[in-house]
């Protein structure tokens, strides 16, 4: 909706007129001490900015109503992902877990192996000397 030469109230620069429209920006001329201000659409309408045609205030609504929608959805999508990665990454610290218990296990064992296989080699060691000793005598 083209709202040039639209009349508008701000909360805090008083009353002022739409000079120009590009996009999602309105360019307002308020007071000469207050000067020309550059605002979002239709954002601003929102909060800061009230448009004194009624008729244009309806237009204005809707687009309003459709940006807040899209915001909501993308708020939405947002929230999704956001929990998909916490799933993901609970898996993640699961997995890690579970690789860690197999790991001590496995360390475990491997160390156990290797102290009876040390232990054997001292028996047998010592028992070579044992004969050694016997043959001697």
């Amino acid at each position: 909706m083209n709202l040039i030469n639209e009349k508008v109230n701000h909360n805090k620069f008083g009353e002022g007129q739409i000079i120009d429209q590009v996009n999602n920006h309105i360019l307002i001329q308020f007071s000469e001490a207050e000067g020309q201000k550059t605002f979002l659409y239709p954002d601003a309408f929102d909060h800061h900015l009230k448009l004194l045609n009624k008729a244009a205030k309806d237009s204005i609504k809707k687009d309003l109503d459709a940006r807040l929608k899209e915001i909501e959805e993308d708020n939405e999508r947002k929230r999704l992902i956001k929990l998909e990665i916490e799933k993901k990454e609970q898996l993640l610290i699961q997995e890690r877990a579970a690789k860690a218990s197999t790991k001590k296990t496995t360390a475990k064992k491997t160390t156990t192996k290797k102290t009876t296989t040390k232990k054997k080699a001292a028996a047998k060691a010592k028992k070579v000397e044992e004969v050694d000793e016997l043959k001697e005598k």
